[in-house]
């Protein structure tokens, strides 16, 4: 399916201006943007039609941890200062309160592994990868991500014995 441009979004908004999940829609679009200061009103907005939303929650911890999780000045994505910290504590918030909603949501662990991974927090950022891994295993860039952070195998993660296979089977000749 085609993805709907910032102008289809920003229409359909207009048309029915009480549809959280439209305003979500191009919220989410001018966060792919870069655009965290024209998405944060349009996410406030669909928490105050749905406050239990954790999609919104997760694209305010979006907004707020954008520059941290792209290593790109706050400036360049904000258009002015910022305190990093308040930053980083809104997204953290953000991003816990969408996991207590919804606690199958990758996204929120795998962005505040991002958050403390930058930060250089390699035990919190790990137990997030681990907890993601719970929920969707099948994430081979979370795979790696926990490969890179701890420098184990990605059998070992996995936790298994060997990536050779069991090793109590018996060799089958050919």
């Amino acid at each position: 399916m085609e993805q709907a441009t910032r102008e289809q979004l920003i229409d359909e908004v207009a048309r029915d201006p009480s549809n959280p999940d439209k305003k979500l829609a191009l919220a989410r679009k001018y966060i792919e943007e870069h655009a965290p200061a024209r998405a944060l009103p349009l996410i406030e907005e669909t928490l105050s039609l749905d406050e239990d939303n954790p999609h919104a929650f997760l694209a305010l911890g979006l907004c707020w941890g954008l520059a941290i999780m792209k290593e790109m000045p706050i400036r360049e994505i904000w258009g002015r200062e910022m305190d990093e910290e308040i930053m980083v504590e809104r997204a953290i918030d953000a991003f816990e309160r969408a996991l207590e909603i919804d606690p199958e949501l990758v996204l929120a662990y795998n962005s505040l592994a991002r958050i403390y991974t930058v930060r250089g927090q390699d035990e919190e950022a790990e137990e997030m990868l681990n907890q993601s891994l719970n929920v969707d295993q099948g994430q081979i860039d979370v795979l790696e991500a926990l490969q890179e952070l701890t420098g184990k195998h990605m059998w070992e993660i996995q936790g298994r014995e060997t990536d050779m296979g069991d090793e109590d089977e018996e060799e089958q000749p050919f």
